[in-house]
């Protein structure tokens, strides 16, 4: 069984959130939380990641990762460690409290990713989401004005309703020097316990069909600040109302708020096959990967990005799992910067390596 190489490490912080998205089963109740590791737990967990897949970045998300007094703590023992950290949030926390906003940044900070469903009205979307949307936008504009922060990402949940668009949307950000991420919306089901997208909300074949081959342009110029490999738009009008793709491997590795092993970020592993990662550390070299998520549960399939297209630069021999990533990490060369629209380089400032730039 051929082990594959870790590109990311994903820590599912908290399930805690301020908010109730239509298409998204994480909540602030208390039932549905669970417990969460303590923070000297959280840094050995980071302490493990920096020895066992060193350049591999860490992403920290929830639920709400700024629902965690300590974030700030766990930011800077992983940046501590050399870790590319990179946070995902729906930002109400940093906007209302300065104080934790700037021990973010004094912590570190490199990175500042949301969720955006759209460059929105109030009434195109659900409240939440038109919360999470504009104040996503407005925080990653001060985190780039206010604290220099460059690397930043958004993560653009794809529907019927915002699927038109997207190269619109694409642009819009790339000006302000924002990322963007193109995420079907996830169907969920039996076993999946965040996604729970409705039929009604999935764009039509129509859509589907005149919009992939558009936006695998917008890909493949270069002029945008687009996370998704210009293929990944190739399989939305077979798989993206099916969900059946199979990742099979996984090239990333997802742990949960409680620090046991997900086999994937929908997905926990059987009651019976739970495991704490610190419980293997000492085994790890020992226990190839594949062999761990090989008691995985049945899937049904999905249309995940992240697990496409990590497996997709793990399995690229052209591409090498340092290059994987430094793809994850956001750092892009010289003859890359110079291709984006104008307004990008701008606010990347020249930087070769689009890392950030932040002021601290």
């Amino acid at each position: 069984m051929e082990d594959v190489p870790i590109l990311k490490v994903e820590f599912l912080l908290t399930r805690r959130c301020q908010l109730k998205c239509d298409y998204c089963l994480i909540t602030d109740e208390e039932s549905l939380v669970g417990p969460e590791m303590d923070t000297a737990t959280v840094c050995r967990m980071l302490d493990l990641v920096a020895s066992l897949w060193p350049g591999a970045p860490v992403v920290i998300f929830g639920g709400e990762p700024t629902t965690r007094d300590d974030l700030p703590q766990i930011l800077r023992h992983s940046t501590g460690l050399g870790i590319k950290t990179i946070v995902i949030s729906n930002s109400i926390r940093v906007l209302k409290d300065e104080a934790y906003r700037k021990e973010l940044v004094d912590a570190g900070l490199e990175n500042w990713s949301c969720s955006l469903d759209d460059v929105v009205r109030e009434g195109t979307v659900d409240q939440s989401c038109f919360i999470k949307s504009t104040r996503g936008l407005e925080a990653l504009k001060l985190f780039r004005d206010e604290h220099g922060i460059r690397d930043l990402v958004t993560c653009i949940t794809v529907t019927r309703h915002n699927i038109e668009r997207l190269p619109f949307i694409a642009d819009e950000l790339t000006r302000e020097g924002v990322w963007s991420i193109f995420t079907p919306l996830q169907m969920g089901g039996l076993g999946y316990e965040y996604s729970k997208g409705n039929e009604d909300d999935l764009p039509t074949q129509h859509q589907l069909e005149v919009m992939a081959p558009m936006m695998r342009a917008l890909a493949e110029s270069g002029r945008y600040l687009m996370h998704n490999s210009p293929d990944w738009f190739d399989t939305w009008p077979g798989q993206f109302r099916k969900q059946a793709w199979m990742c099979n491997d996984k090239a990333l590795l997802t742990v949960d708020a409680d620090g046991m092993l997900r086999y994937c970020v929908d997905i926990p592993f059987r009651p019976d096959d739970r495991m704490h990662v610190l419980e293997l550390a000492d085994s790890w070299s020992r226990r190839t990967y594949a062999e761990v998520i090989a008691k995985g549960p049945p899937c049904k399939g999905c249309l995940w990005d992240p697990a496409y297209e990590a497996i997709k630069r793990a399995r690229d021999a052209t591409i090498g799992v340092d290059e994987g990533r430094r793809m994850y990490r956001h750092e892009v060369p010289l003859e890359r910067l110079s291709q984006l629209l104008p307004a990008a380089r701008h606010w990347f400032g020249g930087n070769p390596t689009l890392r950030p730039v932040g002021r601290r």
